[in-house]
């Protein structure tokens, strides 16, 4: 059976035509070396002396590039680019690489990604924040989103402004609904210590968002590429606070 080794950009994740294809093994371990191989590639480029492994792995998940594996018949995940980065990231900073004294600054706690969905994924977990209400979605769209240090604000056409603090921030999904093109069908929920905070798509200020969302560590860029195809009810965890 052969499987293929398709390569991402995560600084230009949104952007499909960007991926590229890298070869076809006739086995899911050839396909796995040359997905690590890759990656490696990508952290011995970045990587600097003295670097911690929190930056190494952030480094990457901004710059990097994103192997993953298809084959037909497979619909799960058949390797994490994002996971093995995280090993290889404490590997190549542990002090006893090069004995470059990085103790301290290993010490900081590596994005923990255990709690978030494999790539291309979706979440409905009732151990997170309740399944959003989809019929009260209906009517949402535009408004405007206004970022600052401290948190971020949306205010709905109808005059009406909700806002999550940064420092509150416990998790970020998108959510998305069956109801599209033609109505509002993608939105982003923060959830803070309040009721969450649900933004359409269309408001103006996404992209900005998206680019601040994007430097929480650990987001998971993949979960909104695979929401972005989404055409059904799903949830899509992006980030949980650890």
């Amino acid at each position: 059976m052969p499987f293929r080794v398709i390569v991402a950009d995560n600084v230009r994740f949104m952007d499909e035509r960007e991926n590229y294809e890298y070869g076809t093994f006739d086995g899911l371990e050839a396909a796995i070396a040359a997905a690590k191989q890759i990656v490696d590639e990508c952290l011995e480029s970045a990587y600097t002396p003295a670097m911690s492994a929190a930056d190494l792995y952030q480094h990457y998940v901004n710059f990097g590039e994103e192997p993953y594996i298809i084959a037909e018949g497979f619909s799960g995940v058949l390797f994490s680019a994002w996971d093995y980065a995280r090993e290889r990231c404490a590997f190549m900073c542990s002090p006893d690489r090069e004995g470059s004294g990085n103790e301290e600054q290993n010490e900081a706690v590596m994005p923990d990604r255990s709690f978030q969905p494999t790539a291309h994924s979706s979440l409905c977990s009732s151990d997170l924040v309740a399944e959003p209400d989809r019929s009260a979605l209906g009517g949402m769209r535009g408004g405007a989103i206004a970022l600052d240090a401290a948190g971020v604000t949306y205010a709905s056409p109808d005059g009406t402004s909700q806002r999550v603090e940064w420092a509150d921030l416990r998790t970020v999904e998108v959510i998305t609904t069956d109801s599209g093109p033609f109505a509002e069908d993608v939105f982003w929920r923060l959830h803070g210590d309040g009721p969450p905070l649900l933004i359409p798509q269309s408001a103006s200020g996404s992209d900005s968002l998206l680019a601040r969302l994007q430097e929480l560590p650990g987001f998971d860029n993949r979960a909104v590429i695979a929401a972005m195809s989404s055409v059904g009810n799903e949830r899509f965890l992006c980030w949980m606070r650890s």
